[in-house]
């Protein structure tokens, strides 16, 4: 299978032998969306006895790379793959759905299924692209009110719609009145209720319509020198105050600039603004400014994101918690959830994972 191959030439540039336990080699699966796994066990060897040793699906067997980008409202999550059909090859047509399993042993876990959305190729190899099953949602548009309804409802309402299976979504705020148009399709629409609620909006592995926070223990761990292939951490630094126009001089003589005179209510000169003199506390201009850099001024985690490259980890998904361990300077060490996922099978490379997260 190629995943041998593939593991062969990773395990070499990695420095592991063969058959070691700390990175087992990866497996690759294609079928047709909705198809049953197989036997196993006593049924497996039955089925065996009866009609011989089963032969490879002519799909898996044709796969020669591979690769998924998963993104959460308002993208498009996608999938890419290659073959070097053989003559055994199925006859495939856009929309027929294909499922993608990737990862270690014989039935590996499902990365991504969805239809066919464009065919092409040259010099003997076959290549797809297989869509997201929110497309429809990017494709409806409307003008509409609604009242009284909660998040989760507008969400598997409009999903249904676009016979979309809704997955697990959290209930989210009521919208006592909520008017949209037709400049934003409803996966548009869907994305901006989402940041209200505070959560992603995304379609799994499976393609069910999924909107909720991060939960659970990590998913992974991975230090260091250890296992995580590659980081840049892009982070700002709780112990810098962002600049605050609040604390000069002239707030005591109440010589206020347009850009700089307080709304209304929020205090001035020298007064308490937010609870700290001048402006400068966590509810003043610098404590506004902070939230907008993703810090807080006088201390807590560091904000920003991350973005590694991992051997293979199916199990990440949009939402899934992770964590990083002895980063050079501690720079990326603590939990993060991912928000942008790419899953990669290629020769030569094997199965790597690469992320992009922002603090959990």
């Amino acid at each position: 299978m190629i995943g041998d191959a593939l593991m062969d030439t990773l395990g070499g540039a990695l420095g592991l032998g063969a058959g070691s336990a700390a990175l087992p080699p990866p497996r690759a699966k294609v079928s047709r969306g909705g198809a049953a796994p197989a036997a196993g066990g006593f049924g497996a060897e039955l089925v065996a006895l009866v009609t011989g040793p089963s032969q490879p699906d002519p799909l898996t067997a044709a796969l020669i790379g591979a690769e998924v980008t998963l993104l959460p409202a308002p993208g498009l999550s996608c999938c890419r793959l290659r073959f070097l059909p053989r003559t055994d090859f199925p006859s495939l047509a856009a929309g027929d759905v294909l499922k993608l399993q990737l990862g270690a042993g014989d039935d590996p876990p499902t990365v991504f299924s969805g239809p066919i959305a464009l065919l092409g190729g040259a010099s003997g190899v076959l290549e797809l692209v297989l869509g997201s099953t929110a497309t429809p949602l990017a494709r409806l548009r409307r003008n509409a009110g609604y009242e009284n309804q909660g998040f989760a409802d507008l969400l598997k309402l409009w999903a249904g719609e676009a016979q979309l299976s809704a997955g697990d979504i959290d209930t989210g705020p009521k919208f006592a009145f909520l008017a949209i148009d037709a400049q934003c399709s409803l996966w548009e629409w869907m994305s901006r209720l989402g940041a209200a609620a505070g959560v992603q909006v995304w379609t799994d592995a499976d393609g069910h319509l999924q909107a909720h926070a991060a939960r659970g223990q990590p998913v992974a761990s991975w230090a260091w020198g250890r296992d995580l292939l590659a980081l840049e951490a892009d982070l700002h630094d709780p112990a810098i105050t962002p600049f605050a126009p609040g604390v000069t001089g002239r707030a005591n003589s109440g010589a206020w600039s347009d850009g700089e005179k307080p709304a209304p209510g929020t205090g001035g000169g020298g007064g308490a603004v937010g609870g700290a003199a001048g402006g400068a506390g966590p509810g003043g201009i610098a404590g506004a400014a902070a939230a907008l850099l993703g810090g807080a001024p006088g201390g807590g985690k560091a904000a920003g994101r991350v973005r590694i490259s991992v051997p293979g980890c199916p199990a990440l998904d949009i939402a899934s918690p992770f964590r990083l361990e002895n980063c050079p300077g501690g720079r990326g060490d603590g939990d993060w959830v991912a928000v942008a996922v790419e899953h990669r099978l290629a020769p030569g490379q094997g199965f790597i994972t690469r992320a992009t997260g922002v603090p959990a």
